[in-house]
């Protein structure tokens, strides 16, 4: 707890002096704006790799006891959810959702799905 204190006080002194050096605290204000800038220059914009970009993954959760043929059905309802979302008078390279792909071989192969 005291080094809290300390570094709490050890903050609020250096606050006031830059308070009465206001042209100190424009300057190191422009510096750490601008390596904030150099690092978001140089840094990927996002965590998704390019190969993933684009992509949407949904997962479906059916209640216990449900057949692959309820599972599959509700796949289907949300394809055709997602490909009703489309604008038929673009070409399909400029669609919101180009290929829809589903399957439900993953919750099989996790131990999940029907059981016989």
């Amino acid at each position: 707890m005291q080094a809290l204190e300390r570094f709490s006080n050890w903050y609020g002194i250096q606050l006031a002096r830059l308070s009465h050096r206001l042209s100190l605290t424009v300057i190191a204000l422009l510096i750490f704006a601008g390596g904030t800038g150099l690092v978001f220059h140089f840094l990927p914009t996002s965590f998704v790799p390019a190969e993933d970009s684009g992509y949407y993954m949904i997962a479906v959760n059916e209640p216990p006891g449900a057949t692959s043929e309820r599972t599959m059905a509700t796949l289907e309802k949300i394809a055709s959810f997602l490909e009703g979302k489309n604008d038929p008078e673009k070409p399909k390279d400029e669609q919101l959702f180009q290929e829809v792909f589903t399957s439900s071989w993953l919750l099989t192969s996790l131990g999940g799905g029907q059981k016989v």
